[in-house]
């Protein structure tokens, strides 16, 4: 769902949140859909529906984006697919790897961590004298 009024960077906040409090809420069967995904043809198809919703947001935003001078050149399917792998690898290791066991994640650190990433890699612009 796109919100109106939003600037780029408040979008990105946002679409990074969803992505964490979605995860981070559905940690068990996140993990487990994706482990199963491997090894089981029906866990893939479905792992590949859960992730199309972010990857086809993205898309779009990319698609958006490009129209105003970002990311020229980009396929927006692959920095769509790009940036939803980065995402779940990263909800995957903050609340399920090491860090989690010495507590709990830093909710708004990692979120932001996450928008900002995703902020700069659609909206920064290439130095042209490189």
């Amino acid at each position: 769902m796109i919100r109106h009024g939003l600037s780029d960077r408040e979008r990105a906040y946002e679409a990074a949140a969803a992505h964490w409090y979605t995860y981070r809420n559905r940690l068990a069967e996140a993990i487990s859909v994706s482990q199963l995904a491997m090894v089981s043809d029906d866990f893939a198809q479905y792992w590949s529906e859960i992730c199309q919703i972010p990857i086809s947001f993205i898309t779009e935003t990319v698609k958006r984006a490009q129209a105003h001078g970002y990311c020229v050149g980009d396929d927006p399917q692959l920095m769509a697919e790009a940036i939803v792998a980065m995402f779940n690898q990263f909800c995957y290791l903050q609340l399920s790897g090491k860090r989690s066991r010495r507590g709990q994640p830093d909710d708004q650190a990692c979120i932001q961590t996450l928008a900002n990433i995703y902020y700069r890699a659609i909206y920064s612009k290439e130095d042209s004298s490189n």
